[in-house]
């Protein structure tokens, strides 16, 4: 009689998402090194907030399926847009009896952003006019943007400068 032993590891991968405040976003965890399905797939809301439950407050969850080409199984989070207004850390949470996890948790984080930038500018008037501008920039914090300033003049007009 020969014995086998499954010799291989399984590692979960978290895959985090990064949208626009208020808009529905999908997180998930690819799961890898299985041989067969997990046994159970299940979500924890952030802040120790209690499981997700697929169908309700617009949550929906996809377990997904083992594939066998890669050895791995995806699941997925959809959160919707009324739970994605700031930044968020779900779990997912696997079972595989195949690799002696039970109940195992991974962070996956939901960042999102703003498109907005608020800006107060001040006018300052003495020998030279000049535009001072402080900003407050919540637009994509995360990635690099460029910066276009229109400034617009509501005011009475200001005469022409002459020199002493």
């Amino acid at each position: 009689m020969k014995i086998y032993k499954n010799l291989s590891t399984s590692a979960v991968e978290a895959k985090h998402s990064e949208v626009l405040k208020d808009t529905q976003a999908t997180i998930s965890c690819v799961v890898t090194g299985l041989t067969k399905a997990l046994d159970t797939v299940g979500w924890e809301k952030p802040n120790s907030g209690g499981a997700v439950t697929h169908g309700t407050d617009g949550y929906e969850i996809a377990a997904g399926t083992y594939q066998s080409g890669t050895h791995s199984q995806t699941t997925i989070l959809t959160i919707p847009t009324s739970a994605n207004g700031a930044d968020a850390a779900f779990s997912c949470v696997i079972t595989s009896t195949e690799h002696g996890k039970s109940a195992e948790k991974t962070a996956v984080n939901s960042n999102v952003f703003s498109k907005y930038a608020y800006t107060f500018c001040r006018m300052h008037m003495s020998f030279k006019v000049f535009l001072s501008c402080e900003g407050i920039a919540y637009y994509n914090t995360r990635k690099s943007s460029s910066w276009v300033i229109k400034v617009v003049w509501e005011g009475p007009e200001i005469p022409p400068v002459s020199k002493f």
